[in-house]
Formats: C-alpha cells, structure tokens, sequence
C-alpha cells in the first residue's frame, strides 16, 4: 500500500489554504490604500498688502500663490521693508512716524502641505485700502503780567502736542519782549506744513508792590536777644515775634561776644508801617561767664550741722550740800563758760553755751545763754539743819512669832478609837490561822484536781 498519498494530499491543502489567505491579505490591503488616497489639491492663494512709494495711497492689494519661490519675495519685503512712510500719522489705528519702515502685510495661511503659517491674520482688498491719519503739532503760549501777586515776576505757560517751547529771545521781566518758539517733533508738521512756530509778546511795566492795592501794611516785628549768662550757661541767642513775617540770620551769629544782624522780611502782599518791606535788628552779645567761679559758682565755707544742743542744771545751797552752789552741764557739739556772775550762796550767774565749730542749734544760733539766782546760804548749825536725825547704820531687829508644835493623832482603819479596847494582839493570831487554813485546802484541792485528771 502506498502511505505517502495521504500526506502528499494534506500538504497540498495547506499549500493552497496559505495562499488562498495571503491573496485575500492583499487584497484588503489595496482596498484600504484606495480609500485612504486623498485627490490632488491645487495651490493656496494668499492676499497680500503690497506697500507703495505713496503715503495718500500706501498698500495695493495682490494674491498669490502660497508657492515658496512666490512668496519669497513678499516675505523679504515684509522683513527686511524697502518702503518707508513719509510722514508721521496712523494707519488702521497704528501709528508710525515719519521714516519708519513701512512693510508688506501677508494673510495667514495653510499651504498645501497642511501646513499653518501665522503672518497678519486675514488680509482683504478692504484690509489695504483706508486713509493714511497724519499726526500734526499743535502749539499755545499764554503769557502772564507783571502784578501784585506774582511780586513782578512775568512768566508764560505753555500748551500743545509733539511739540517743544523754547526762549529763543528775552526774558521774563516787566516791559521786556519776549520770543517763545515752538518747534514741532521729527516727523510732524503743524498744520500750514511747518515745523516751527513762533510766539512774541512785550510785558507790561512793573507794578509798585509797596503801595495799594499791593501792599497792605500789617506786616509786625519784634527780637529780644539773649545775652551769655550763668542761668542760660553762655548760650547767646535770641527769639523772634512777628505777623506776616519771616525771619533770618543775614550777617554774624549766636555767639558770646560776636555782632549779629536779623533780618525781618515782611511776607508777600504785606509791609511793615512804613511801607517797608524788610527791617533790620542789630546787638552784640555779651562776653562768656566763667561758669566754675564768680559770678556763677560763689565759692564759701559748707553749711554748719544743726545737731547742737544744751542745757544746764543749777542746784542751790543746802543743809545736805553744805551750801555749796553750783551746776552741771550737759550737751552735744558745744562748749560751756560762766559769762557773767559766780555759783556762790545769793549770787546771780549766766553760764553761755557755745556750738562748735561747724555746728548750730536747731534754730542755727551758734550760742545759748543760762541765766540764774541762787538762793542765800542757810546756816549749817541752826535747829533747820541740826534737827535731822541721821540714819543708823545698824539694821532693825525683827521679833520672830513664836510656833506652838502639834502631835498629829493616827488613824488606823477605824478599829482603834478613845473608846475602843486594843484588840490588836488577838486580831492577829485570827488572821494568822486563818491564812493557814486556807494554804491546806489549797493543796488538798491541788491534789483531788490532779487525780482526776489521772484517772481520765
């Protein structure tokens, strides 16, 4: 039998299921190819704004295709300008001076790549058309009097746009002419085409500011200058008082021993009563005090202490001093002395207290005067003195009262008494047998309690 064929059959099959499902493969393949296939496009047009040599007619419109080579050109003329404006002024609402560089406007795009290119939005004929706005100076110079107010000082004030003033001529000063030109920015005209314009005017002549209606005549002042001294420590100064007034230091300074000059300057549209419109204060100060001696520091001995006191104590004769007058002193800080008189029996005597040096009694003397009597002598052996027992010198005898001894009575337990008789002896023996007895039948007892507990 021939067993190759089956397998020669099944091989076949494969072979043919395998390329039976490749073509079927190629052919979905195409079929996607063919529906994914886009058509050809054509160019993209791009609206371009090509400026001009003209300012009245800047931008024409063109459009062409978004071509590389095509649009080359208009880029180069968008970056790198071959135009510029000839005069300032604003188109579509964006200024530009003059000389600025005036470029082509490119729409933005897709190219035919799918490509997004972002340049000046969407560009339109009505996007290059429009009038140019042109920017033009504008100037005005208001000039102002010589007067009261302005202390006659002219002045002008200026008004205008891209535009500068300067003084070409003159100066501001009463009854003098003065040119003021104006000059218009580069790239700006005024509106006859010039740049410049020019503004000429004569002040009036200056008014008299010390008599009405300039001047009112309220303006006040007063200085009161300071001398050195030794209250104010050698400050020299001075201080001003004043309405409608300034004051200021116009020649020397504050300074002991220096000239000064203070000048009073009436305020605007005010004089003094003369008219005036400044008054002078002029004064030397005083040389500097010596402010360590006289007459600032005065130069003495200190101040004595307030802790003197004093007193005396006289004592007048006697029979017990045998009439010896006399007195005793006592004190702090002093001295004492007999000033006037003597200590003797009817005599007068003053004793004087003197504070030491540096010292004082409270009510800052320095001496304090005792003055005193004393009495007449009394005479030592008459009955006045002679009268008077002298004490003995041996002590009094003190009689001791007399102590009676008492015998105490015993008392023994109520058995012995004045009518009791002495059972005592008797007493005892009772006792003793009775102890005894009491001993035996304690023992007895000992033993019966013993036998039984034997017997148990």
């Amino acid at each position: 039998m021939n067993r190759t064929a089956p397998h020669k059959k099944i091989g076949l099959r494969r072979l043919a299921t395998c390329m039976a499902a490749l073509g079927v493969l190629v052919m979905s393949s195409g079929i996607a190819l063919m529906v994914s296939a886009s058509p050809a496009t054509a160019a993209n047009k791009v609206g371009i704004c090509h400026a001009t040599s003209s300012d009245s007619n800047p931008y024409v419109f063109i459009s062409v295709d978004d071509d590389s080579v095509k649009l080359q050109g208009h880029l180069a003329h968008k970056l790198h300008p071959n135009k510029t404006w000839k005069s300032a002024g604003t188109f579509h609402g964006v200024p530009h001076a003059a000389g600025d560089p005036k470029p082509d406007l490119i729409g933005s795009f897709t190219d035919d790549q799918g490509v997004f290119h972002l340049y000046d939005g969407n560009i339109t004929a009505a996007s290059c058309e429009g009038a140019v706005a042109v920017t033009e100076a504008t100037a005005d110079v208001d000039f102002t009097e010589p007067s009261c107010a302005n202390r006659n000082q002219p002045s002008f004030d200026t008004t205008g746009s891209h535009v500068s003033f300067a003084i070409t001529s003159g100066s501001n000063t009463p009854a003098t002419t003065i040119v003021v030109t104006a000059t218009a920015d580069p790239g700006v005209t005024f509106a006859d085409g010039t740049t410049t314009e020019v503004f000429t005017h004569t002040y009036g002549p200056a008014v008299d500011l010390n008599a009405a209606p300039c001047a009112t005549a309220d303006a006040t002042a007063a200085v009161v200058f300071i001398d050195p001294t030794c209250a104010n420590l050698n400050d020299a100064s001075f201080t001003t008082t004043g309405a409608n007034v300034t004051f200021a230091i116009t020649s020397g300074s504050e300074a002991p021993g220096a000239d000064i000059q203070v000048t009073a300057t009436a305020a605007l549209g005010h004089t003094f009563g003369d008219l005036a419109t400044k008054k002078v204060f002029s004064h030397h100060f005083g040389d500097a005090l010596n402010l360590a001696g006289p007459p600032c520091v005065v130069v003495g001995p200190p101040a004595p202490n307030a802790d003197s006191t004093a007193s005396v104590h006289f004592v007048d004769p006697t029979c017990d001093n045998l009439n010896d007058a006399s007195f005793t002193t006592s004190g702090d800080h002093v001295s004492f002395a007999v000033t006037s008189g003597s200590a003797a029996p009817g005599a007068d005597i003053e004793v004087t207290a003197t504070a030491d040096a540096g010292h004082t009694f409270a009510n800052l003397t320095t001496s304090r005067i005792f003055s005193h009597h004393f009495g007449d002598a009394v005479n030592l052996n008459g009955a006045a003195c002679s009268a008077v027992t002298p004490p003995s010198s041996e002590p009094p005898v003190v009689s001791v009262p007399s102590i009676t001894p008492v015998t105490p009575t015993v008392v023994e337990a109520g058995l012995v008494g004045p009518l009791t008789p002495d059972l005592r002896g008797e007493q005892g023996l009772v006792l003793l047998v009775a102890g005894m007895v009491l001993m035996v039948l304690s023992g007895a007892l000992s033993l019966v309690r013993t036998t039984r507990r034997v017997r148990s």
